[in-house]
């Protein structure tokens, strides 16, 4: 069985009363090679979801092309470990509503990369064979906002509550389990400590997200659901055994704490913190981007089932015509990218062309 590669080896216990800007801006510029961004594949536009935060589609809002192909995985995953990628993600819309996702997965599970899988555990139970076949080097983290069925309901407009915790309860079993995300919002923020302990339950961690513009605009409707996270990152501080830094994050995306509750850790991404953006150069991209500064930055490379190789959730920019070239040009932005602590952006201009698009 290939061993699970953990991509938090480098975290580290901090002081927690660290200067913010201090910490996201500290990084060693001699090891900043070693660093390679994420490889995403948001293999469906295809889900069971309609959840409030979400454009239709979810990552894959922006493609052409409705499902990407074994084939496009596996030329992309080739380059991806040639030029020293190592992490592999795979998100939707809904992964397991791809049609040749048992493929997908069997053929990442052969390559011993560290995997990912982002999931809303509605299709687990259902595709147990698939798993079942898994080496440990797959891991997922399922979508979970909530303990409650009614909440589930108002959030994703769907009544599935029992078979997403028989998933999660499967996939644990299995050894396949990385953490849960759960979306901060009005609806659920008074349920955070008791997902904490079923966390600690399952000997699971947890990721608490805030809701972002990313690809969706930041609409009335999505504004009123939205929860800010400062006040409870100030809560956890108080209440958590040990603080400790997300490395990854700090070089990439929105810098992360992760705050240990006795076994369990839980990351917390904060939108109001700024983010990492390629703003230095004189052809920086997000300096040129019209949405730039958006609430995530530059966190993983986005493989598109049309084939294009992004930087990001909001721009399509291809520099190169082959995917070695582009991908490599991705790897090098990524690298050459500088924490902006931009705050909290509440007037994020929605793209015209997607509107069409979302829920």
């Amino acid at each position: 069985m290939k061993k699970y590669i953990d991509f938090h080896t480098k975290d580290k216990a901090i002081d927690p009363a660290i200067d913010n800007v201090a910490y996201c801006t500290q990084r060693d510029e001699l090891k900043e090679k070693e660093w390679c961004p994420f490889l995403t594949f948001p293999a469906t536009k295809l889900c069971n979801f309609k959840c409030m935060y979400c454009g239709f589609g979810g990552e894959t809002t922006a493609s052409e092309k409705d499902c990407v192909s074994l084939d496009m995985i596996k030329e992309y995953v080739e380059i991806a470990t040639k030029l020293g990628i190592t992490k592999i993600r795979i998100s939707g819309g809904e992964p397991f509503l791809h049609p040749q996702i048992d493929e997908i997965l069997k053929y990442l599970s052969e390559t011993g990369l560290y995997v990912l899988v982002n999931t809303n555990g509605s299709q687990i139970i259902k595709n147990k064979s698939v798993i079942d076949a898994l080496n440990t080097n797959v891991m997922f983290a399922v979508s979970f906002d909530t303990l409650k069925e009614d909440v589930l309901k108002d959030i994703s407009n769907v009544k599935c509550h029992s078979d997403i915790i028989n998933g999660i309860k499967y996939l644990n079993a299995h050894g396949n389990l990385l953490r849960l995300n759960m979306v901060y919002s009005q609806k659920n923020k008074t349920e955070v400590f008791e997902i904490i302990k079923f966390c600690q339950e399952l000997g699971c961690d947890l990721k608490i997200l805030d809701i972002v513009s990313v690809p969706a605009p930041f609409s009335q409707e999505r504004q009123n659901f939205y929860s800010e996270v400062n006040s409870l990152e100030k809560e956890f501080l108080d209440r958590c055994d040990e603080v400790y830094s997300h490395e990854y994050s700090r070089r990439f995306g929105t810098p992360c704490f992760r705050y240990r509750f006795g076994d369990v850790f839980v990351t917390v991404k904060n939108s109001k913190k700024g983010a990492h953006y390629d703003v230095s150069s004189a052809d920086a991209l997000c300096k040129r981007c019209p949405w730039y500064p958006c609430h995530e930055g530059l966190y993983d490379i986005f493989a598109l089932p049309d084939g294009r190789l992004c930087s990001c959730r909001w721009t399509e920019e291809q520099k190169f015509d082959t995917p070695e070239a582009q991908m490599q040009y991705l790897i090098t932005l990524f690298q050459r990218s500088r924490f902006v602590p931009t705050g909290y952006n509440d007037d994020m201009k929605s793209r015209a062309d997607l509107l069409n698009k979302f829920h």
